[in-house]
């Protein structure tokens, strides 16, 4: 089994580590990405410990693809999110390679870096949450048209 690099948070209030774990296996339904940006998000801060891996938006290029995973293919361009609360180490950010739910990526269309597409998911949960969200902001939405 091949290693990659990590940035593992392994106390409270200590700085982040850098240390070898395995590369992930993409199975089902899952790809395995190599991670170009990742995004750091307010929610990081929750993580569990022990060996936490932060950050949960991520864009980079599938390298490989789980038998379920026909959405993508090896080489694409993807950005996705994997959900704070049922992932764990294999499918954060703050290493070489991760994977991902197919169902929770999408492709980076070719005018995008890999910089901006890795926003993309906190801004669009941010923007839902605002609109339409009981425990959101209470504005009402605008659609000009």
């Amino acid at each position: 089994m091949n290693n990659q690099q990590a940035l593992i948070l392994k106390e409270v209030q200590r700085s982040l580590v850098l240390d070898e774990r395995p590369i992930p296996q993409s199975e089902g339904n899952q790809v395995l990405v190599r991670i170009i940006a990742t995004g750091i998000n307010p929610h990081d801060q929750k993580k569990y410990l022990p060996y936490a891996i932060l950050t949960n938006d991520i864009s980079g290029i599938v390298e490989k693809i789980g038998p379920e995973a026909q959405r993508f293919s090896i080489g694409d361009r993807i950005f996705g999110q994997w959900h704070i609360l049922s992932g764990g180490p294999d499918q954060a950010g703050l290493q070489q390679f991760c994977i991902l739910d197919a169902d929770s990526a999408a492709p980076i269309s070719s005018h995008h870096s890999f910089g901006q597409a890795v926003m993309f998911p906190i801004n669009a949960i941010a923007s839902f949450i605002a609109l339409f969200d009981p425990s959101g902001s209470g504005l009402t939405p605008i659609f000009l048209g």
